[in-house]
């Protein structure tokens, strides 16, 4: 199954596990299919199963980071939205913060200037220009 939408111009055909339904926020390299399709949520999520933007979805897009050849910007794209799609709970450690930080998700420019991705249980420093 193919859908019809527009991902950094121009319009193309995407298959639907390259699709997400959300108006709040995108995940890059995916085609967001609620601007261009609104009244069609029930075609498209419930009958063709296109994922909602959701913790879970977007959890998972940084578990696999450490797999794919990612950019910098898609990473803290990522993360925002991640922050964005966390429930207000004040002074609460998600439970799945512990298994973030033990993936490699930040990219950090090594002393020979080549770039790799660490943990946030490995040490680097950043530097302040």
């Amino acid at each position: 199954m193919l859908i019809y939408a527009l991902l950094d111009q121009p319009k193309q055909w995407f298959k639907v596990s390259e699709c997400v339904w959300s108006g709040e926020g995108a995940i890059v390299g995916k085609a967001c299919l609620e601007p261009l399709y609104s009244d069609l949520s029930g075609l498209f999520v419930d009958c063709l199963g296109v994922p909602k933007v959701s913790l879970a979805l977007v959890y998972q897009e940084l578990l696999d980071i450490g797999n794919t050849n990612t950019t910098i910007p898609y990473v803290k794209n990522l993360l925002w939205l991640l922050h964005a799609l966390l429930p207000p709970e004040i002074g609460a450690r998600p439970v799945f913060a512990d298994e973030l930080a033990s993936r490699p998700i930040f990219l950090v420019r090594m002393l020979d200037g080549s770039s790799k991705y660490l943990t946030a249980l490995e040490d680097f420093a950043i530097i302040n220009r």
